[in-house]
């Protein structure tokens, strides 16, 4: 089974703020190192997002509420990076926050992402990493 990958982000915020800090946004959607950030969904924050190199569940797709949609599309490889004005070529990682830590994990590696490591940073937050 291939490794999963973010294809795409569904973020509640207006193009132009987007814009407004040097990215370049076309059609409401900012391309990022080959990740799609799609904006202007309503909510706070991100609201979904699209993996690719993921089993379907059979039912709901939804990973700890996370609205999650699948994609058998390929990565895009050594494409050449958009030209944002700010100069970012990249998405680094994304954090997401849960209200129950074990069973955000256990949904995760569920689906192919199992935690990779962790880093106590006081007795309520811990930081993690998962690929």
């Amino acid at each position: 089974m291939p490794r999963p990958e973010l294809a795409a982000l569904t973020i509640a915020d207006r193009p132009e703020r987007w814009k407004a800090l040097g990215f370049d946004v076309a059609d409401d959607a900012v391309e990022l190192g080959g990740v799609t950030l799609r904006l202007g969904a309503s909510g706070h924050g991100i609201t979904g997002w699209t993996l690719r190199g993921v089993e379907p569940a059979g039912g709901a797709d939804d990973i700890d509420g996370l609205s999650t949609e699948l994609t058998s599309a390929a990565a895009i490889q050594g494409a050449e990076p958009a030209a944002h004005p700010n100069g970012a070529i990249a998405l680094d990682h994304v954090v997401i926050l849960t209200g129950d830590f074990d069973r955000t994990v256990e949904a995760l590696s569920a689906r192919g992402m199992p935690l990779s490591r962790e880093a106590e940073r006081s007795e309520d937050t811990r930081l993690n990493s998962s690929h």
